[in-house]
């Protein structure tokens, strides 16, 4: 199961991370594609970093596409980011991320002949795309199998902030391991969230590994053995730390783990992916093509917009089965699934 596409005609693809090509032979760029990211940058193996490879494999596919960069380093850089994007002459801005909300609307409604794009959130503006996903539904999948897998009877998930685009991911692995305990009859806890921000575990940061280390081995020490960060670079403190054992293991998201955060491949069961590096190249090459100036796209199970990657090799081939089957009872809502931090427009897109 590898996520990938999209709906409202906004379908797409991926590839790998870096500067555009510099080759002085390659075909004079006439269109300029830049994105400003979220705190903790390309170097995240998560959002930033997926959204990065998508600009990359735009860039790859049409030559006349130059692709760039502007590093947010905290929040109020995120405004003056994409004020400097407009200035360099950039065709197309996308802002990464729902904190980016705000800044991107400022900007695009001061720049009317400009081309916006936002990831995970929705802005109703004449210049903007908006790209949202509903990541509840590969997490509800995850928290299933790490349910059936832990042998602690223990699981716990940490975020980097109590902001929706990473609560629907802890809020949805949490509903899969309450529907594994209805289905077979057990009762296996989740560390780190209640369905309650206020009392879920984070790290406040998404940059310090060592801040996630700190909360990954707090979920260890109250028993969890599977782990499910969801805070970018600093999630990583939780494969450092399952690495120290051979029965405990983590669950990555955003991409897949195994590509962005390869030292830790062993320690990923699975990653539970938005397919934002198809979402981000569809984008730009609309705009390159001079498509539709706003509108709006979910990325859903049913059009590949997100989903489960592959998975570890301890997985055994009987759970990857039924998770095939959860697969498609999420699609057709025989198994329902609700959450508040769900994208409002899932329904419309369905």
């Amino acid at each position: 199961m590898a996520a990938v596409g999209i709906i409202g005609g906004l379908a797409l693809v991926a590839t790998a991370c870096g500067e555009a090509p510099e080759d002085s032979e390659v075909q004079a760029t006439d269109f300029k594609a830049c994105m400003v990211t979220d705190v903790g940058g390309i170097e995240d193996a998560s959002f930033n970093a997926s959204s990065w490879k998508g600009m990359n494999s735009a860039a790859e596919e049409e030559p006349g596409i130059e692709v760039s960069y502007k590093k947010s380093e905290k929040d109020t850089d995120y405004e003056p980011n994409m004020k400097n994007s407009v200035k360099d002459g950039c065709d197309l801005t996308i802002g990464v991320g729902g904190l980016m909300a705000e800044a991107t609307a400022a900007v695009a409604e001061d720049n009317p002949d400009k081309r916006f794009a936002i990831i995970d959130a929705e802005l109703d503006i004449d210049n903007v795309v908006s790209m949202e996903f509903n990541a509840a539904a590969p997490s509800f999948m995850a928290g299933y199998l790490a349910a059936d897998m832990s042998k602690s009877g223990k699981v716990g998930t940490f975020g980097g902030e109590n902001i929706a685009p990473v609560m629907i991911f802890m809020d949805g692995f949490a509903k899969g391991v309450d529907y594994y305990n209805e289905k077979e009859d057990k009762d296996v806890e989740v560390l780190g969230w209640s369905g309650n921000p206020d009392s879920g575990a984070f790290t406040k940061d998404f940059q310090s590994t060592s801040k996630g280390t700190e909360q990954a081995k707090t979920l260890i020490s109250k028993g969890a053995d599977i782990l499910f960060p969801v805070a970018g670079q600093a999630g990583l403190g939780a494969p450092m730390e399952t690495a120290k054992e051979d029965d405990q293991y983590s669950i990555w998201v955003d991409i897949d783990g195994c590509e962005s955060a390869e030292k830790y491949c062993d320690e990923f069961l699975t990653t539970s992916e938005k397919n934002i590096p198809a979402q981000v190249k569809k984008v730009i090459l609309d705009a390159y093509a001079d498509g539709a100036k706003n509108g709006s796209s979910i990325g859903l199970l049913e059009n590949d917009g997100v989903g489960l990657s592959g998975f570890h090799d301890d997985v055994p081939k009987d759970l990857r089965e039924d998770l095939k089957k959860i697969e498609q009872g999420l699609i057709s809502g025989e198994i329902p699934l609700e959450s508040e931090f769900i994208p409002k427009a899932v329904d419309d897109a369905k």
